[in-house]
């Protein structure tokens, strides 16, 4: 089983560096982004740049536990990768499936409602981090 060990943080770090993402996207809560880009065209010109630096901080470092979220574009995303017979248009759509995920979590982390929201957010992703650092999957 392959686990991770150049980013790997622990459960405590992890809950720090999701609340703390989650606070400060709270201040672009309503937005819609298209797509990851746009996400970062937006963060990059209408926030400061130490809320910027510190959002492409955050998701860097919970990305490797970030779940995957079935949104109509990755699913068909994962389906038109599974007909596929070239190996670099497969790595292609899978770039592209982790983009549409990463985009789909801040979503979700900008527009939760209520803390059972945010806490399955976080259980999810605790989940995610201690299976792919000790094999554990619950």
């Amino acid at each position: 089983m392959k686990t991770i060990k150049n980013k790997q943080i622990s459960e405590e770090t992890l809950h720090e560096y999701l609340c703390e993402l989650h606070q400060t996207l709270q201040s672009i809560n309503g937005i819609k982004f298209f797509n990851i880009n746009s996400f970062y065209k937006y963060i990059g010109f209408y926030m400061n740049e130490n809320d910027s630096n510190k959002i492409i901080h955050l998701l860097t470092m919970v990305e490797p536990y970030i779940p995957i979220i079935a949104s109509d574009d990755n699913i068909d995303i994962f389906l038109e990768a599974a007909l596929q017979n070239n190996v670099a248009e497969v790595v292609r759509l899978e770039n592209e499936f982790i983009l549409g995920s990463k985009i789909q979590f801040i979503h979700e982390l900008i527009t939760q409602e209520n803390d059972d929201e945010w806490r399955n957010t976080i259980d999810t992703c605790q989940a995610i981090r201690k299976y792919k650092t000790e094999g554990i999957f619950f």
